[in-house]
């Protein structure tokens, strides 16, 4: 296994967020959320360094500032979906009660009878 420099992880955690953008602009969720998972990881790997060297270079500097907008924009789009899904959850949920058919409708009331 190949040593992980903070620059190797930093490289990794970039591109992880990079298809993180592109999963959930496709409105692939299930993928987003495994990217989401790798991607903590790394961090993880990243804070576990005894020291990280990388950032303070100037190809450190130029990572973490493609890195941050690009972060930005791939939670603004995970808020949108987020929103999205809730909306389409409610108007499910609000014609659900609307036509509760546990409850038979007015219409309906009298036709069950035998005459």
């Amino acid at each position: 296994m190949a040593e992980r420099t903070a620059q190797s992880l930093w490289q990794q955690f970039l591109a992880l967020t990079q298809e993180m953008k592109k999963f959930i602009d496709k409105d692939d969720v299930d993928m987003f959320f495994d990217l989401a998972k790798q991607r903590e990881t790394v961090f993880r790997w990243i804070e576990a360094l005894p020291a990280d060297d990388f950032r303070g270079t100037s190809e450190g500097e130029a990572l973490l500032a493609e890195l941050k907008p690009l972060d930005l924009a791939m939670q603004q789009a995970a808020k949108r979906w987020l929103n999205t899904a809730r909306h389409r959850s409610e108007s499910v949920e609000a014609y659900t009660r609307a036509y509760d058919f546990d409850e038979a409708p007015t219409l309906m009331r009298g036709f069950d009878k035998a005459y």
